[in-house]
């Protein structure tokens, strides 16, 4: 074999091998035939051999009879854990968005038990009913595959979801409203419209990390404002918004408040409004748990009570009751902002996904399933928390203090004043067990000694174990 074969099987062998190990192929996954080798990389039938030959060499493939050539299931399924304790010293100095991404990646291990991230389990989400009402109206998908949902989307989801804002006392129609990639970008395209960098909003703390890497990402100054024993201190916010006239835009969420819990009394939601609206500052709302409520109730929002569709800017998604997977979200979007707000949905993702927003709609129409299911989950979810919060009331009662919520499927613990919950996090991690360290809820990491679980989980003997491993690690640190 001359050098110059030699060295083009190799380079290729070195290709694929790169391939398989940061898992474009994944384990089982068939590689390309002889000839397909061949002509992806015009080489020679024997140089494509050649390429096979080296990689089972390596180990990294296996080849099946009258089949073909197949990735070997020799590949560690711990790579995330890996880079997660490959530099400790480096984590705590990790941007938001840097740490926010690596705990994500480091959760969707498959061996990790998920009480970090905000994830329901797959059963208690209603995909084959979405999917069967759609197989009622297949020849309504027909023609939908060539077709964009330019802004503001798909006008029958916005009407169903209009019907049920007007549920919660929304004086809004399919006119307000625009879809969006679930309500992370909602929020993002607000704040993207009513701030450029440098300037001031105010933020609710402790709130969603996924708040504070959109803040981190437009380059805003933060004014925080801190739930103290489950409240919000109004007569604080008058004051801070006295102190800080050039505040462009707030960031509330009054129904069941990630991480918290927190909802506010519909006295206190309208004097909120009020507030700002005495001050002509526009709120930005995260709704996204406003119908995760374990009794079924209509919750009010902030926007009930814009009746003039002036000041509030409502985002939410069916990320939570749906599924993520959908990417579907909204933003009730008032009148002034509105083209504004379409020509900057068309600059950042364009369109939304048809398909998705069409196969929500149905489900939405057909009959009352959606209320059906959210009944179910609503259950569900106040089963977990209970069952969860015994857990940690048997194992860990004189150690943390846990707020007990009435809706949405977290827990926010506060831990001993000296326990350093990113230091928990990484003591965890390598056990297996992922939690949400306090101090990402918040800009200046105000919330060290907390920590967010998640309760969207089936609350079996693992959980359990998971907080006895918690109590363990904790009573190893103070």
């Amino acid at each position: 074999m001359n050098a110059k074969r030699e060295a083009k099987f190799i380079k290729i062998a070195n290709l694929i091998s790169d391939s398989i190990l940061n898992k474009t192929y994944t384990i089982g996954e068939r590689l390309p035939s002889v000839r397909e080798l061949c002509d992806k990389f015009s080489c020679s039938h024997m140089t494509a051999v050649n390429v096979y030959i080296e990689l089972e060499r390596r180990d990294l493939i296996e080849t099946r009879p009258r089949s073909g050539h197949y990735v070997k299931d020799n590949q560690s399924s711990k790579t995330p854990l890996e880079t997660l304790n490959k530099s400790k010293e480096n984590l705590e100095s990790l941007s938001y968005s840097n740490l926010l991404a690596h705990l994500l990646e480091t959760e969707s291990a498959p061996q990790i038990l998920p009480l970090g991230t905000a994830v329901r389990l797959e059963s208690y989400l209603p995909l084959k009913k979405v999917i069967n009402s759609v197989s009622l109206r297949q020849s309504s998908f027909m023609n939908l595959n060539g077709k964009y949902a330019y802004p503001p989307g798909e006008e029958g989801l916005r009407t169903e979801i209009a019907k049920r804002l007007q549920l919660r006392e929304n004086n809004v129609s399919a006119a307000d409203i625009i879809t969006t990639f679930g309500a992370t970008e909602a929020l993002f395209l607000s704040l993207k419209l009513l701030t450029r960098p440098g300037d001031k909003v105010m933020v609710q703390v402790p709130c969603f990390f996924g708040t504070h890497n959109i803040i981190d990402q437009l380059d805003l100054e933060v004014i925080e404002v801190h739930e103290k024993e489950n409240k919000i201190n109004l007569k604080k916010i008058q004051s801070l918004l006295k102190k800080n006239p050039d505040i462009k835009a707030a960031i509330f969420q009054v129904n069941y408040n990630n991480p918290t819990g927190l909802t506010l009394s519909d006295e206190e939601k309208k004097k909120l409004f009020n507030l700002f609206h005495q001050y002509s500052i526009p709120l930005v709302e995260d709704d996204t748990y406003g119908e995760l409520s374990h009794q079924g109730k209509n919750l009010t929002n902030l926007k009930s009570y814009d009746h003039k569709n002036e000041l509030v800017f409502s985002c939410s998604s069916f990320s939570k009751t749906i599924g993520p997977g959908f990417r579907v979200g909204w933003a009730v979007v008032p009148k002034k902002y509105f083209n504004e707000y379409k020509r900057l949905k068309l600059a950042t993702t364009f369109s939304g996904v048809i398909i998705h927003e069409k196969m929500i709609e149905n489900f939405l129409k057909d009959g009352h399933q959606y209320d059906r299911h959210l009944k179910k989950l609503n259950k569900s979810f106040e089963h977990n928390i209970e069952q969860i919060t015994n857990y940690i009331e048997t194992h860990l009662k004189d150690i943390v203090s846990i707020n007990r919520p009435e809706g949405g499927f977290c827990l926010w613990l506060q831990l001993p004043k000296k326990v350093d919950s990113f230091e928990l996090y990484r003591e965890l991690i390598k056990k297996d067990v992922a939690i949400s360290p306090g101090h990402i809820f918040s800009s200046n990491k105000t919330y060290k000694n907390c920590i967010r679980i998640n309760c969207g989980i089936s609350p079996d003997k693992k959980v359990e174990k998971a907080i006895i491993l918690i109590k363990s690690q904790l009573e190893l640190m103070l």
